[in-house]
C-alpha cells in the first residue's frame, strides 16, 4: 500500500514527515509501522492506533495518514483504496 501511494502520489520516503496508521481491532500481530520501517521510512514519525469499532464495518483494514513536505504549491493527493477498501469510498473509484 505504501508503495503505492508513493508511485501514484510522485513522492519519494524523503518527502514524507509522518505516518499515522489505523487498524482495525483484528490486526493483532503486528504494528503497521514495523514493515514501514522495513521499506526505508527511518527519518519519518510513525504512529500506530487502532481505529474505533463500528458494527458492520469493514475488517482485517490498515488506514494511512501521510504528511509530506513539497513545495509544489499545486499538489493534489490521489487516495489509494486498495480491495475491499474501495467501499470505503465509492465516489473516488474510477
Amino acid at each position: 500500500m505504501l508503495k503505492q501511494i508513493l508511485n501514484e502520489n510522485n513522492i519519494s520516503v524523503d518527502d514524507c514527515v509522518s505516518l499515522i496508521f489505523t487498524t482495525t481491532k483484528d490486526i493483532t500481530k503486528a504494528y503497521p509501522a514495523k514493515f514501514a520501517r522495513e521499506i526505508g521510512f527511518v527519518n519519518c514519525s510513525l504512529m500506530c492506533v487502532q481505529e474505533m469499532y463500528v458494527e458492520n464495518s469493514l475488517e482485517m483494514c490498515i488506514r494511512v495518514m501521510v504528511t509530506i513536505n513539497k513545495e509544489e504549491n499545486d499538489f493534489k493527493a490521489k487516495h489509494i483504496y486498495l480491495k475491499n477498501a474501495q467501499k470505503l469510498r465509492p465516489d473516488l473509484i474510477n
